[in-house]
């Protein structure tokens, strides 16, 4: 034992130099005042980047709270007043701008997305962009505005507006494919006025060009009454989510009008799932009272989003033992076991709508992109398809109706090699690598592997087809000759390359990697 503690002795001071030989002294622990000082401009970066991350007001830094905090940190630090903030902000803003365009000018297509909303009698506009990155394909989305909307919510000033903010970061139609918005009146007509008809537009597959006089469109500008200025929109497409939305609540809703019974059940289900969700929110004593019950608080449905209402009322099913139990100690009429058993066959037949909502408002996700869209409307319409109902027999209907009356033109498959909308939906969705062919009926996935292979070879010929005629002379190329069989020999190729990716067990998108010409059909 004396032995070991010699060694370890001996081994400490081999470790700690010794000062009698002219070595260094050891060193000490530094502590929190030792370390290095950030500079008033560090700090103030931090200031702006904690501000800005945790959207704080502006008027902390004037508080005696945060002032106290840094100079406790670090007494001879100089804490910015609210202007020298704004001052700041507005250079990040600058900056990240020019970052922005920069990174956009680097995109061949990106889509956009507006929305315009009312808060505190204030009313906003939101626009966003949206792209894929070139290394992973993953999405990128970015905000471009977010700013105050005066006046009336007008068509014309709508357009108005999404020009010059799309303007503002350097983006035509020539970039923009497609621009997301809701299915409001003011949004359909702006695009029905300032924009070409998208393939998503009723008219899109009626191809008219219509002859406008030059002279004409200069002699009304030189005119001092007239007005120059050029709204141009680029193609619209309406949110498949809030289309989805309303055939959960519009189209759900009619199931109430033809069947006595199921609007009585309906009603009442929801009358008590509505009062014992506000009793929850509305009075302290109650929530107390239902969270000692049920272990746990029953959610508020939002007025503008159906799934919280469809997320409320699973809640209130998940928790059928209790709920009779808490419905009696807050005084409020108990469920029967009809309306129970109604509310289970409620929830089932609208959890497909439900989890399609999810997915296609996900980020980041296999069902994050536009190639998912028809595969979603598909399981949704053989899941209603495949119920038997006993009390909800009138709701199934309405929302089979209103499948086809919203989608019947996209879900109807027979005219994917003719229409526009149906062909753009298939080749998006047969071009992801997740869903490929295999979400279609098999009695149409023949018809589709041919649409898809035509338009890879289509999309090489046009432009993404590599230079193989780096060896042919300028004279070749004058007199326009070329080699017919290495045509044919490119288009097999190209052929090739697309039944490999649809032949490829792989779903995962990083094969899109070795797959240049998928890459750029599913863009």
């Amino acid at each position: 034992m004396h032995e070991e503690n010699i060694q370890a002795t001996a081994a400490k001071r081999l470790l700690v130099p010794d000062s009698t030989n002219g070595a260094s002294p050891p060193r000490k622990q530094l502590r929190m005042s030792d370390e290095p000082t950030k500079s008033n401009a560090q700090v103030e970066k931090l200031i702006v980047d904690f501000v800005v991350q945790d959207m704080q007001p502006l008027s902390i830094v004037e508080g005696a709270g945060f002032r106290n905090l840094l100079h406790g940190l670090n007494p001879k630090v100089k804490v910015m007043c609210t202007e020298t903030l704004k001052s700041r902000l507005h250079v990040k803003l600058t900056d990240m701008k020019s970052k922005l365009k920069e990174d956009l000018r680097s995109c061949a297509y990106v889509s956009t997305t507006a929305d315009i909303w009312t808060q505190q009698a204030r009313s906003y506009i939101g626009v966003t962009c949206h792209w894929l990155g070139s290394d992973d394909f993953s999405h990128r989305s970015v905000a471009l505005a977010f700013r105050r909307f005066l006046g009336t919510h007008s068509y014309d000033k709508i357009a108005s507006v999404l020009m010059d903010i799309h303007s503002e970061f350097d983006l035509d139609s020539s970039k923009i494919v497609n621009v997301v918005t809701d299915n409001g009146s003011n949004f359909i007509k702006a695009f029905k006025e300032y924009a070409e008809p998208g393939i998503f537009d009723a008219d899109s597959d009626t191809e008219e060009v219509h002859q406008v006089a030059i002279g004409d469109i200069f002699s009304e500008c030189q005119s001092d009454d007239s007005d120059c200025s050029v709204v141009y929109l680029p193609s619209h497409v309406s949110c498949f989510s809030h289309t989805l939305n309303l055939l959960a609540t519009t189209d759900a809703s009619k199931a109430i009008e033809h069947d006595a019974v199921y609007k009585r059940l309906y009603r009442s289900v929801a009358g008590k799932c509505t009062s014992l969700s506000n009793a929850a929110h509305q009075s302290s004593k109650a929530a107390e009272t239902l969270f000692e019950v049920l272990g746990k608080t029953i959610p508020k449905p939002n007025s503008t989003r159906w799934n919280s209402e469809f997320d409320s009322y699973c809640v209130i099913y998940e928790l059928r033992e209790k709920i009779n139990i808490a419905m009696e100690r807050v005084h409020l009429p108990k469920f029967s076991n009809q309306e129970l058993s109604f509310l289970a066959e409620w929830i089932e037949v609208m959890r497909p709508i439900s989890q399609a909502l999810d997915k296609l408002q996900g980020e980041n996700t296999v069902d994050a992109y536009f190639g998912s869209v028809l595969p979603t409307l598909c399981v949704i319409q053989k899941k209603l398809a495949s119920f038997t109902p006993t009390h909800t027999t009138s709701l199934v209907t309405a929302l089979q109706r209103g499948m086809k009356g919203r989608f019947d033109d996209i879900l109807n498959f027979d005219e994917m090699a003719t229409s526009r909308k149906q062909k753009a939906l298939v080749l998006a969705a047969v071009s992801h690598p997740f869903f490929k062919l295999r979400w279609l009926p098999s009695s149409y996935r023949k018809q589709a592997e041919q649409v898809f292979l035509c338009e890879v070879v289509h999309l090489a010929e046009t432009g993404t087809r590599p230079n193989t005629s780096e060896a042919s002379s300028s004279s070749t190329d004058f007199y326009g000759f070329h080699d017919s069989e290495s045509d044919n020999d490119t288009e097999s190729a190209y052929k090739v390359e697309g039944l490999q990716f649809l032949s490829d067990p792989s779903h995962d998108v990083d094969q899109l990697k070795r797959l240049v010409i998928i890459v750029v059909l599913m863009s």
